[in-house]
């Protein structure tokens, strides 16, 4: 008789487009793509298990015990979930990531560089010509373009690594062994990167509202 466990049950922590922070009592593997049971909070306030499937990209430990995972909605939730009251989500929301597009210059890498698909104080995506293998420690330069910036150097761990159509590979790195130094260098860069997209929201709301008084229609903006 064959016996078939239920999906591990995860708890959302953040949310934003398909990018997923959560939690889970059970250990997942880094870069599956997993079959879970998402808590969420529905928009009638009661809490609902709805079945997904997540590729899990990273997984940070904290210091409560709990392991946060970040990684990307492979299926589309039925409704739009109420955002989760955890005290510790503004711990977890530190592996939330940034969409950034950022030269990377490395000799550990094929073609001695990258460029990122995404950012977090935990690690970044890259894509590169060829596949790096997983579990190497690799060397970074990031051209942060900022003038007060400029380059921060970081060393890095191949979580997963896959193709990404037929000329790209795609890879989740993370972070190692920080320096005092680039650790404030990436903080003030994901600070940067928060003013960036208020910014955006801000300039948003601006053109709305030139719309609205110039009387044309205003579409709906989804959060």
């Amino acid at each position: 008789m064959l016996f078939f466990s239920a999906p591990p049950v995860v708890d959302l922590v953040d949310l934003k487009q398909n990018q997923v922070v959560f939690t889970s009592k059970k250990p997942l593997r880094v870069g599956r793509d997993t079959p879970v049971r998402i808590s969420l909070q529905a928009p009638e306030g009661d809490s609902q298990l709805v079945a997904s499937r997540i590729f899990v990209q990273q997984a940070r430990p904290l210091a409560s015990g709990q392991v946060a995972y970040v990684g990307t909605l492979q299926t589309e939730l039925p409704f739009q979930p109420l955002p989760p009251n955890n005290a510790d989500c503004d711990a977890l929301r530190r592996g939330a990531r940034h969409d950034l597009s950022l030269r990377v210059m490395s000799p550990d890498l094929p073609d001695f560089g990258g460029v990122t698909v995404d950012f977090s104080l935990t690690g970044l995506q890259l894509e590169t010509r060829n596949a790096v293998t997983t579990g190497q420690v690799v060397r970074l330069t990031l051209d942060t373009n900022i003038e007060e910036l400029e380059y921060i150097s970081v060393s890095a761990r191949v979580a997963w690594s896959r193709p990404e159509g037929r000329k790209s590979h795609r890879s989740g790195l993370e972070f190692r062994d920080l320096t005092p130094e680039s650790r404030a260098q990436l903080e003030e860069l994901s600070r940067y990167l928060r003013a960036r997209e208020s910014a955006n929201l801000t300039q948003l709301v601006l053109e709305r509202a030139d719309r609205y008084l110039l009387g044309y229609p205003v579409a709906t903006v989804a959060e």
